[in-house]
């Protein structure tokens, strides 16, 4: 089950706020170390408790007081670039929050115009579309169009392709030097230089008539 926000306001209760003190300090200070130890940071925690009148420092007294010298020393522009209170963090949220609103706000008016166009196409009754809806049922048509030609033209170049490579195949074994019987064809109708046939012979060593091949 998902943890349910807890409600930024004063804890009333001074046994539930003293208990919600001490675990969160023991929280925080956990996360601070964390942060120092894994992105390598200078990192420091001050926690002013209400019936102490010494703070709880980490890592130690002598370092936070370095670090906080260190950041006395920065002119005031830098020191104040990335501070932040707690007004101006809820205004950054708020900011946030109301830029995602917009953003919705926008998604949803797109998604009904979309809507509204495709019920036209569907029922063929343009008459409730605006001229703004018209021109982008107009421009939504024309690109679907353009996709639809590409993809006939890819499709019509592989096809093409296709067919290009079984008629070079096919013109190559009318040549009759691929298969091995056609080889052996051109071997006995074009004897080589140490090859006679005997014309009279009716033999399996000459089965061609001895008129049509005058061989000695």
């Amino acid at each position: 089950m998902s943890r349910s926000s807890t409600k930024l306001e004063l804890i009333t209760d001074d046994a539930a706020r003293k208990t919600s003190l001490k675990k969160r300090k023991k929280g925080l200070l956990k996360k601070v170390q964390e942060l120092s130890i894994l992105c390598d940071v200078d990192a420091c925690a001050i926690i002013y408790e209400p019936e102490d009148r010494c703070p709880k420092v980490w890592p130690s007294l002598e370092e936070a007081t370095q670090m906080v010298m260190r950041l006395r020393n920065m002119p005031e522009m830098e020191q104040k670039q990335k501070m932040m209170n707690q007004e101006e963090l809820l205004y950054q949220k708020m900011g946030k929050l109301i830029d995602q609103l917009h953003k919705q706000e926008f998604e949803n008016k797109e998604l009904e115009k979309k809507l509204k166009m495709y019920e036209a196409l569907k029922t063929g009754n343009f008459n409730e579309l605006d001229i703004e809806q018209a021109m982008s049922l107009s421009m939504m048509i024309e690109l679907k169009l353009k996709k639809i030609y590409e993809k006939m033209d890819a499709i019509k170049k592989h096809q093409a392709m296709a067919q290009g490579k079984e008629v070079v195949q096919e013109g190559g074994n009318v040549a009759g030097l691929n298969t091995p019987r056609e080889k052996q064809m051109m071997d006995m109708m074009i004897p080589g230089p140490n090859k006679t046939y005997d014309q009279t012979s009716t033999g399996p060593t000459n089965p061609w008539p001895a008129f049509l091949f005058p061989f000695n």
